[in-house]
Order: C-alpha cells, then structure tokens, then sequence
C-alpha cells in the first residue's frame, strides 16, 4: 500500500510480483480470471478501491484501481507481453472511460 500511496505502481507491482511467486504451483488456475481474482483480493486487503471487468464503450477493463492521487487501469494477458496488453488497453481506448474522474488515468499492462 506505501508504494501506491507513493504513485509508485513498478514497485508495487514487484512487490505484487515476489507476492505471486510464493503461492504453491496448482494446476487448475492456470487462467486471467484466477490471477484477477487474486489482484482483487491483494489491493482490497490493502484497503484499496478495485473493481474488475469494468465495462466501457469498447470492452471492459481487467482492473481498475484507485488511490487518492491517480486512478489505474490495468490489463492482464496470461501468458503474453505487456505490449500486446497495452496495445488493447489503446486499441480498446480503456482511459476514455474514466476521463472525468478528476484523477490522471495511468495504464499498467
């Protein structure tokens, strides 16, 4: 939570990252849907406001997560890069969606 207080989104997502690798390996939950649910629960936990599959006028947003500062919208692609992520979140133009929010918008893939 100090990172996102900080608007430091790689370094909560590092500390996301080291959180994730010490889950024991489990066949079944090899799926976007599974590693949502699990964000959702982190960032709640946290006392943070996320919401998923957040509907816009082009598809629907993985996460979206605010803090008091900035308002994150985020794509997760199992199994693929982060630029084919932030290709839909463009494509898709997922920060039209939120541009009267009165916080900046920033993408993470």
């Amino acid at each position: 939570a100090r990172a996102l207080n900080r608007d430091d989104m790689d370094g909560a997502l590092r500390l996301l990252q080291e959180l994730l690798s010490t889950v024991p390996y489990c066949d079944n939950v090899r799926s976007e849907g599974h590693f949502q649910q699990v964000v959702y629960i982190i960032f709640s936990l946290l006392g943070m406001y996320v919401d998923v599959e957040v509907r816009t006028p082009r598809g629907r947003v993985d996460v979206v997560l605010r803090t008091s500062t900035v308002l994150y919208v985020m794509e997760l692609i199992l199994d693929k890069s982060a630029v084919t992520a932030m290709q839909q979140i463009n494509f898709r133009n997922y920060p039209d969606r939120f541009a009267l929010c009165g916080l900046p918008v920033v993408k993470v893939a």
